[in-house]
């Protein structure tokens, strides 16, 4: 439980860096090249090579075994439910989690036709903006990650 801050600022680097930062940049080089559906495979490969990675790349033994001894599936899935009236407050910050991440994904339902129709973007240019606005965010969760590891060591 300690380093809870550290895992939490490292998922959301990851997050800010991936799917919104990377993927954009990604698309905005492979549309040209490949078409938007050829960047649907590009995307899947990169999906299936990041899991290569992480299932063959990373050698961590804890990772390798249960951390709760003696669990079923089933009493995993119940105990990722029932934490929301035993701990309110993990309540409260998927809530406040789900308000704030919402209006994320409805940028890009309907960003891309209003910058490309209404103001004039190609949509490379859409997507080079999408990606320096997320990339701009990043060192900011990096810190975040850095002083909640520096926060988690001094606490030992």
């Amino acid at each position: 439980m300690k380093r809870v801050g550290t895992a939490i600022g490292w998922f959301w680097f990851g997050f800010t860096g991936g799917l919104p930062t990377f993927g954009s940049l990604v698309a905005s080089g492979s549309i040209p090249l490949v078409g938007e559906y050829g960047t649907l495979w590009v995307a899947l490969a990169l999906v299936v090579a990041g899991a290569l990675v992480c299932g063959f790349g990373l050698d961590e033994p804890t990772g390798n075994r249960p951390m709760v001894e003696n669990a079923t599936f089933k009493g995993q899935m119940i105990g990722g439910i029932d934490i929301l009236w035993r701990s309110p407050k993990v309540a409260l910050a998927g809530l406040v989690r789900i308000i704030n991440t919402a209006p994320q994904y409805g940028f890009f339902v309907f960003l891309p036709a209003f910058f490309t129709q209404t103001i004039g973007l190609t949509l490379q240019q859409y997507l080079l903006m999408v990606t320096l606005m997320y990339a701009a965010n990043l060192p900011p969760a990096s810190s975040s990650a850095r002083s909640a590891t520096g926060s988690a060591g001094a606490a030992r």
